[in-house]
């Protein structure tokens, strides 16, 4: 077996290396009589707990409002020029409220 043969069989020389070394495995057994999680699993309810109000408000991105509304990047750019927009902390990523956008739809529209 040549050094470039070898090169590709694992140390035990079993079968081929992957390159990575498996990942362990994350998950936590959790305690018995644990309350329900939230969809992130941080055992928070969106309810209770740390002050947090019942419901957050939904954002949407550029994409989102140009896929919803069904207009071009430039309109749906020319929109959130318009609206409050939210940028979190070390993200680049710019939202804007969609109940904001729901106003803005209402009040620009004639009859």
């Amino acid at each position: 077996m040549s050094k470039t043969e070898r090169a590709h069989y694992d140390a035990d020389g079993l079968g081929p290396a992957r390159g990575r070394r498996p990942r362990p495995d994350r998950r936590r057994e959790r305690p018995a009589g644990a309350g329900p999680q939230t969809a992130r699993g941080g055992g928070v309810k969106a309810s209770g707990g740390l002050g947090m109000r019942a419901e957050l408000p939904v954002l949407v991105t550029c994409q989102q409002l140009q896929q919803q509304l069904n207009v071009t990047q430039s309109a749906a750019y020319r929109l959130m020029r318009q609206l409050g927009t939210i940028r979190f902390p070390g993200s680049r990523r710019v939202y804007v409220r969609q109940e904001d956008v729901h106003r803005l739809i209402e009040e620009s529209t004639t009859r």
